[in-house]
């Protein structure tokens, strides 16, 4: 499988020359930087504006770091805002998305939105969503993973979402790779592909070995759990003797 993704990887830079990221990353194009190619090719970059997800956005802005002049995300480019809704009253979505409703913080600008706004444009509501999926720009979007992006960027110091701990590792970790791999190609700028997504690939690893160590249970929680079990199969045992004690008889 690896050299399957090392042969894709390779092919990709064959051909990166002939696609302009600078649209896709840059909100002014001339900014941008042909030295970026072959690390966007390895990522997967779409040679088209990509900002309908929060996480579109969040990597956008990385790439526009390192291969943007002025630094400036083709996601911050003006947008067009939606129509005001009729209904005067704000949603209250801190239940929906933080684990700790009091974590919210509804009016924290997301780059020209506020959360709740964002959480409103998405298509969240008071109550949590966490199974199931949607549509977001064509592609379909697990309501869990939309809930803890934003839980990420909303929810505080926390960033605890309100569908658990589980997803929240997976955003973290696929934020920590994403991060990973634009230092790595800033520091790196002949980098291959292979150099950089391995960059990424163990900066993902050691977030996910972080969470699973931090909710690991205790020693005495694990005998305790051991213990239970032993009690549990005595006391079957124990049964099984009386119902056959009473058959005898």
């Amino acid at each position: 499988m690896k050299s399957s993704l090392l042969i894709c990887l390779l092919a990709a830079t064959t051909v990166v020359h002939g696609v302009d990221y600078s649209a896709a990353i840059c909100a002014n194009p001339t900014e941008y930087s042909a030295s970026c190619d072959v690390s966007l090719a390895a990522a997967e970059t779409p040679a088209t504006k990509s900002c309908d997800g929060i996480l579109e956005k969040a990597k956008t802005a990385m790439f526009a770091e390192q291969c943007c002049g002025d630094k400036v995300s083709a996601c911050d480019a003006a947008e067009e805002q939606p129509a005001e809704s009729a209904d005067p009253v704000e949603t209250d979505y801190s239940k929906s998305i933080c684990k700790n409703p009091t974590d919210w913080t509804s009016t924290k600008d997301l780059g020209g939105r506020s959360c709740s706004d964002t959480a409103g444009m998405h298509g969240f509501t008071a109550t949590a969503k966490c199974e199931g999926s949607t549509m977001m720009g064509g592609t379909e979007r697990k309501w869990s993973v939309l809930t803890a992006s934003l839980a990420a960027q909303c929810c505080g110091s926390s960033k605890s979402s309100a569908c658990g701990a589980a997803v929240d590792a997976e955003i973290a970790a696929q934020e920590a790779k994403a991060k990973a791999m634009a230092a790595f190609m800033a520091a790196n700028p002949t980098a291959t592909p292979a150099e950089i997504d391995a960059a990424g690939k163990k900066a993902y690893d050691a977030s996910i070995a972080e969470f699973k160590a931090a909710n690991a249970p205790s020693p005495s929680e694990t005998k305790l759990s051991a213990g239970t079990g032993h009690h549990a199969g005595i006391t079957v045992a124990v049964s099984i003797l009386l119902a056959v004690t009473c058959l005898a008889w």
